[in-house]
């Protein structure tokens, strides 16, 4: 069973295709049922399988980040001119539709490189390592735990 707010007093319940108004704070159906046919889920188009680029194209489309967001702003991948001024420097995204591209872009993870360079968690790790190479102890400072430390 799944469910829908649609404002702070009504929810839309959802089980076995059909769809049930319901007041927020019931947890069990109401006695008046609406079937709203355009909510099922298996009325609704299935979403094209998920291309797949190669390395190559993969690449490029990492590396134009940057100049897209510069160029159009944070939300570039919403329209349509920067990608087809992505698929004319690369050729090789060519063969692939603006809602391919920017399905593949909002899918794509992040390297390992970046996530160490481009999130908080690579100079965390750099400096946590420093702090332990250096003989660094938290029992050494005036904020420790009585208990945390080995007498």
């Amino acid at each position: 069973r799944r469910w829908r707010p649609i404002n702070d007093s009504i929810r839309v319940e959802i089980a076995n295709g059909d769809a049930d108004v319901v007041p927020n704070h019931s947890s069990t159906r109401t006695t008046t049922t609406t079937q709203l046919n355009f909510i099922k889920y298996k009325d609704a188009e299935p979403t094209p399988p998920m291309i797949e680029l190669t390395d190559e194209e993969d690449q490029a489309l990492r590396n134009s980040i940057p100049a897209m967001e510069e160029a159009y702003g944070i939300g570039w991948f919403e329209e349509s001119e920067p990608w087809d001024e992505l698929k004319n420097q690369y050729p090789s995204l060519q063969s692939y539709s603006n809602e391919e591209l920017r399905r593949v872009f909002i899918a794509q993870k992040p390297t390992v490189v970046e996530l160490f360079t481009k999130t908080p968690l690579g100079p965390f790790l750099v400096l946590n390592g420093v702090a332990w190479l250096g003989g660094f102890s938290w029992c050494d400072t005036p904020f420790h735990g009585v208990d945390a430390c080995l007498p």
